[in-house]
């Protein structure tokens, strides 16, 4: 079945984004490249964010998921 206009157009957009989505990691690995001393420093707040849920789990474990969140946009 042959395309269509219609789905032809629609299709267009998708390889757009995938280009725009690689061009967006490559800017970031060449920016980590650039700065390790940022990536190194954001593992460490990530650590140390981990190991102080880890050990409020127990106790407050409400506390513990938004140290956990906050571990996730680290970097973003």
């Amino acid at each position: 079945m042959p395309a269509t206009t219609q789905s032809i157009k629609l299709s267009q957009p998708l390889p757009m984004r995938g280009i725009r989505r690689l061009a967006e990691e490559l800017r970031l690995l060449v920016s980590a490249l650039l700065q390790p001393s940022r990536v190194l420093d954001e593992v460490e707040q990530m650590h140390e964010l981990h190991r102080r849920a880890a050990r409020l789990e127990a106790s407050d474990p409400a506390q513990a998921a938004r140290l956990r969140a906050r571990m996730a946009r680290i970097g973003l």
